[in-house]
């Protein structure tokens, strides 16, 4: 399941950053510590895969080593970031807010409003509790950028041949449970091709007692995790397959990390993937025969090692 590793990458790179007052912390960097880079750690080697840079302390730029992109942020006079712009020609995004509070990032693409997503948040917490998902036109290819911004979004993917009633096509609807200042449960749905929305996946999410080093990044906002206070340990989603073109899964990823000052300077993930298709499992390789042979499979999928460094 190449999307669901894509994900986790993205997943774990962003996680969240926000501060003023209590209903506003998920909108607002100012963070206690600010990051500098993301690196990935190998065996032999390391190398940068991302570096933010700032204007005092406010993020003015985050570069990725993906397509060497570079990504541009311009603010509103409450310190709300109010556009990104990328050096690629015709790719950006405005995002919108009501009090101080994301309320809809839209999605510019060759100069083409192709995404929007619209934030719904209880009424006395103020957290968000539901993402919605439009698309307004086909996108060819996500870009760097759209990755960066939307990346809960790119792991699900798009449904091709889907019957167009409107410009706004709602395709992704994600219902959000928050435990304290973290979110510890999420319920994925998509519409199908009779515009009915059906159960894609279920996520639950536990925590470490640590400062989360994206806490208050508006921009990673589609990135779930970036809306929780602390450290990811442990995620189990299961994924159900349904009228998509992908299988049954369960997924459970383990988290570690190495803690300085309150704050990761490296950060592990182990995944464990089972596959199903009518009670046969199967790995990822056997999969593109899987008319022909199933395997059972029960087994470590990826890992990947991080370091994160800091200005303060």
């Amino acid at each position: 399941m190449k999307f669901m590793k894509n994900n986790i990458a993205f997943i774990s790179i962003l996680a969240t950053l926000f501060v003023l007052t209590a209903c506003q912390k998920e909108e607002i960097f100012n963070p206690k510590r600010r990051i500098e880079s993301v690196i990935s750690e190998k065996e032999t080697s390391s190398e940068i895969e991302m570096k933010f840079s700032y204007d005092t302390k406010r993020l003015v730029s985050v570069w990725l080593k993906e397509d060497n992109e570079t990504l541009n942020l311009e603010y509103n006079s409450d310190n709300t970031v109010s556009k990104i712009t990328s050096n690629q020609a015709g790719d950006y995004v405005f995002l919108e807010y009501e009090k101080s509070l994301l309320k809809k990032v839209n999605y510019y693409s060759d100069n083409q409003l192709v995404e929007v997503v619209e934030v719904h948040r209880r009424d006395k917490t103020k957290k968000i509790n539901k993402l919605e998902y439009f698309e307004t036109a086909p996108l060819s290819a996500p870009t760097p950028l759209y990755r960066f911004v939307l990346s809960a979004r790119k792991s699900f993917p798009r449904k091709e041949n889907q019957t167009r009633k409107s410009n706004m096509v709602l395709d992704i609807s994600q219902n959000i449970t928050y435990t304290g200042d973290d979110i510890t449960a999420v319920k994925t749905y998509q519409t199908d091709n009779k515009g009915e929305l059906k159960l894609l996946c279920s996520s639950t999410y536990t925590y470490d007692e640590y400062a989360n080093p994206f806490y208050g990044l508006s921009l990673a906002l589609l990135n779930l995790t970036a809306y929780s206070k602390h450290n990811v340990v442990t995620t189990h989603t299961t994924y159900d397959g349904g009228y998509l073109s992908y299988d049954r899964a369960l997924m459970l990823e383990r988290h570690s990390y190495v803690v300085e000052k309150k704050f990761p300077t490296i950060h592990s993930m182990s995944e464990t993937v089972t596959y199903s298709d009518k009670g046969v499992y199967y790995d990822t390789l056997t999969k593109r025969n899987r008319d022909t042979m199933y395997i059972r499979f029960t087994g470590l999928g990826d890992s990947f090692r991080q370091g994160y460094t800091y200005l303060d």
